[in-house]
């Protein structure tokens, strides 16, 4: 304390002695350094500043203003006066070193380097700290083999040089070697206490190694040293913030936060500060207000994503957190919530992904595991939940309810050990009604009916439980179909508890299987008004308004239900309006759910199909895809998908969703064939072809495959190949579709009289068929004119408007020199279509081979006109010129 008030007269008298006259510069320069020799140096500044002012020009004055500015650690104005000095005529030698000081506080790497390689004529101590220099910003750049480099250079010019075992202490931090860096630093420090650039790697081996109160010491030794340095707060705060010391950082951050109020990382710290009080919503305030600024900072997006967990804003933990997490894979707590967000909003596949891999639990995560495992039962994903409640029971061995809970999910695989789990529960703790009454059923599915009947007496006889013991007493009576006795004991439990939801539930179900339906309804309302998502409810409900009678009424059963915020009951509504043919009331109902309520792939299939029945396939398109981001495992989402996307003729689309499909269930043959339908589709033979033969001799029931394997042989010109699978279509289906495959591919492989006998075949059964009639006729070669002539009057009879038709029976009578018999057939077509040029040329030619000379001439000269190239209608026009000439 006396040496500050010794300094501060001195200072105080060199002031006042100045007052009374107007000093020079020089004397302003002499004072400055007078200043700086006390480490005064915010004096220094001043002094330094006026003499500046007074002479401009002034290299010295600017020189020892940038040396001053860098005692503070006010980098930035010594940068300007250090610069403006060299080009006054300072010398480079002068200003090198402190030059290269400066631009590696302010990250000007590249400068720092240029510096080095002007360094040639510089003493070996100025060389040392500009190797020194240039070695740290390449280590801050992460150029770590670049800055060994530089660092080893400087050592080797004279390792007990200061900057020297400075450069140790950072060669030795770039190899990990934080506690021999220490060495180093401490050891200088014995005789070269001043050293203060020295403190900054201090701090930094510290904070490495964990040691975070000496780390924050051995920062705040620097600023005392640098105060204006504000980087270095940073890197305080930081160290006090790790040390646990959250008051003593709050003030300083605030500090901070006063002089660069939109700094990001002033804003993480207090973030990070508020987030320790459990203040969450200050916390993500502050988070937020740091990422506008930095976007990538990792510790702001957790804090802003756990604390909107905490604040139960859900979406926005998910977003934040979804960002950060392959940044951060091994923290516990990022994984674990961020596994709880997916789940609440419906990502079940991920969220299974993500319990699974979850690790090192201890007890005071019992909740979640247990609360988690029932969450992915409720979604059907039991092999995880299982995991998990595995993971609950290692932690806590003797715990009755995850005995009971383990029990219960293995019985619902069907699996007997169960019971055992069970009985454990039981025998920890004999109140756990749900679990006596879980191992009651246990018991009875297993054949045990007298360990069922020990439970049931048990409950009986207890005078606050005897309902629960009718209820089992029922269950017994149910499970040796005696009907009447299971109904009458479940009417005792209801008069000793009238809210019992299992026994109003089973006698609901006894009434309906007994057809009583009136009472049936009853008890499923009671129920429901009691449970309103009781799921065994709803669906018994659902069932029977498939019956038309009772329709109406189950509907306004399920309306007055129905509530927006549940999805069960929604859903359950929706199913019957759809029943009933309200399939745009289903969907208004199903729209207007609560966007808070979890949604599951039941609930996007039946919105989906809704919009289907209304042909609606934009909006079943969206639907699809909403669900499978939710589920994208989900079998019958990505079939409806497909199938809609095939709808609006998006193969393309339809093929890359059927890849993704293939990808999950590779083994499914019916998944296969729709991909090698849309491989074939898209025009894909060959990948077609590869899938075809990877799954040859395969079982296979899909009608479609032998449909889609000819078409794709017959494109790679494989005929015997596909006149295989057409002929396997057509067996199994003699459809008109299938038999025109297999004549087509039988006539491109040359076996025409195979396929016309294929068709006459089947006309002698289907006489009335057209198409394959037009196909016969086709398929007959010039010289079975005759046959031929057969099917066209035929068809001309069934037909007898269709000028085609008429045309290719003129034709072929022409042929056959009936020219009487073919005039008046192709004057038929011509009036049907007098612009059809086949059928202009037909009847010019027909009519010259009539004798009518003149009208063939104007009717050919027409076809001429309208780009006949015929050289049949050519011929008989110069013939018909010729005779009509004579």
């Amino acid at each position: 304390m006396r040496t500050y008030i010794k300094t501060s007269v001195i200072v105080l008298a060199l002031s006042l002695g100045a007052c009374g006259e107007t000093k020079t510069a020089q004397q302003l320069i002499s004072s400055g350094n007078n200043f700086v020799q006390m480490s005064d140096f915010s004096s220094a500044v001043i002094e330094f500043k006026n003499a500046v002012s007074l002479e401009p020009e002034n290299a010295q004055a600017r020189f020892l203003l940038a040396s001053a500015y860098i005692e503070q650690g006010n980098y930035l104005n010594a940068e300007k006066e250090l610069a403006r000095a060299l080009e006054l005529g300072i010398d480079f030698s002068r200003i090198a070193v402190l030059t290269a000081r400066i631009k590696t506080h302010l990250n000007k790497a590249d400068e720092v380097y240029q510096l080095v390689e002007r360094s040639h004529d510089l003493a070996d101590d100025e060389n040392i700290q500009l190797l020194t220099y240039a070695g740290i910003m390449a280590l801050k750049q992460q150029k770590i083999v670049q800055g060994q480099d530089y660092l080893t250079q400087a050592i080797a010019i004279d390792p007990k040089a200061v900057y020297s075992q400075i450069a140790q202490a950072y060669l030795h931090y770039s190899h990990e070697e934080f506690s021999q860096g220490l060495v180093v630093i401490n050891n200088l420090f014995k005789d070269n206490a001043d050293a203060s650039e020295a403190l900054l790697i201090q701090g930094h081996l510290y904070y490495a190694l964990k040691e975070f109160d000496y780390a924050s010491e051995s920062f705040a030794r620097y600023l005392n040293y640098h105060s204006q340095d504000h980087s270095v707060r940073f890197f305080e705060v930081n160290s006090l913030i790790k040390a646990e010391k959250f008051e003593q950082a709050n003030v300083l951050n605030d500090s901070l936060l006063k002089a660069f109020k939109d700094s990001p990382l002033a804003l993480q710290f207090k973030a990070q500060l508020l987030y320790q009080k459990k203040n969450y919503s200050l916390a993500r305030d502050y988070a937020n207000k740091a990422l506008l600024n930095r976007e990538d900072l990792l510790v702001a997006k957790i804090i802003s994503g756990v604390s909107s967990y905490f604040l139960g804003e859900i979406e926005q933990a998910y977003t934040q957190l979804t960002a950060v997490v392959d940044r951060v894979p091994n923290n516990p707590l990022v994984t674990k919530i961020l596994a709880v967000t997916k789940f609440e909003l419906g990502y079940y596949a991920d969220a299974v992904d993500d319990f699974e891999s979850l690790q090192d639990f201890t007890a005071k995560d019992i909740q979640f595991l247990k609360s988690s495992s029932e969450n992915l039962m409720g979604i059907g994903h039991v092999d995880s939940a299982l995991l998990l409640i595995d993971k609950a029971e290692k932690i806590l061995p003797n715990d009755a309810q995850i005995a009971a809970r383990k029990g219960l999910m293995l019985l619902s695989q069907s699996d007997a050990s169960g019971i055992t789990y069970i009985e454990r529960a039981v025998e920890l703790d004999p109140s756990l009604t749900y679990a006596q009454v879980a191992l009651a059923i246990a018991y009875l599915n297993s054949g045990e009916t007298a360990k069922a009947q020990e439970i049931a007496d048990r409950y009986k006889d207890n005078i606050d439980k005897a309902d629960f013991g009718y209820v089992l007493q029922g269950f017994i009576y149910l499970n040796n179909k005696q009907s009447v006795e299971a109904k009458s004991s479940f009417e005792k439990s209801l008069s000793l508890n009238p809210k019992n939801i299992a026994s109003l539930y089973n006698l609901g179900l006894l009434h309906q299987r007994a057809e009583q339906h009136s009472k049936a309804l009853s008890y499923f309302d009671q129920v429901l008004r009691i449970s309103s998502e009781h799921k065994g409810a709803l669906k018994a409900l659902v069932s029977l308004a498939n019956k038309k009678e009772l329709r109406e009424e189950t509907i306004s059963l399920l309306t007055k239900n129905q509530q927006n915020n549940n999805l069960y009951s929604t859903i359950a509504l929706a199913q019957a309006l759809t029943m009933d043919k309200q399939v745009t009331q289903a969907i208004t109902t199903l729209v207007g759910i609560e966007k808070s309520v979890q949604l599951t792939a039941n609930y996007f299939l039946l919105l989906g199909d809704s919009y289907v029945a209304l042909e609606k396939y934009a909006e079943a398109n969206t639907v699809f895809i909403e669900g499978l981001a939710l589920e994208p495992k989900n079998y019958f989402l990505n079939v409806k998908y497909i199938s809609v996307l095939e709808f609006l003729g998006d193969y393309k689309g339809a093929l890359q969703q059927t890849r993704k499909l293939h990808q999950y269930y590779d083994s499914n043959i019916d998944i296969t064939t729709s991909l090698i339908y849309f491989e074939a589709k898209n025009k894909n033979y060959k990948e077609a072809k590869r899938l075809l033969e990877k799954i040859k001799g395969q079982k296979n029931n899909n009608k479609l495959l032998d449909v889609i394997a000819g078409e794709v042989y017959q494109e790679e010109k494989d005929y015997p190949q596909a006149i295989e699978h057409f002929s396997a279509a057509y067996e199994e289906e003699p459809t008109e579709l299938n038999l025109l495959n297999l004549a087509r591919v039988l006539k491109f492989d040359k076996q025409n009289k195979q396929a016309e006998r294929l068709l006459e075949s089947y006309l002698d059964k289907h006489t009335n068929n057209s198409k394959i009639r037009f196909l016969l006729a086709e398929l007959y070669s010039p010289a079975d004119r005759k046959k031929k002539v057969v099917q066209y009057q035929a068809l001309s009879i069934t037909m007898p408007n269709n000028a085609i038709v008429l045309n290719n029976l003129a034709w072929n009578q022409f042929k056959l020199k009936q020219t009487a018999q073919a005039l008046i057939n192709i004057e038929k077509a011509y009036q049907l279509q007098p612009d059809n040029l086949a059928i202009q040329e037909s009847y010019g030619v027909i009519l010259i081979a009539n004798n009518k000379l003149d009208q063939g001439i104007t009717i050919l000269e027409q076809a001429i006109v309208s780009g006949s190239t015929d050289p049949i209608a050519q011929e008989s026009l110069t013939k018909a010129k010729a005779l009509h000439n004579k």
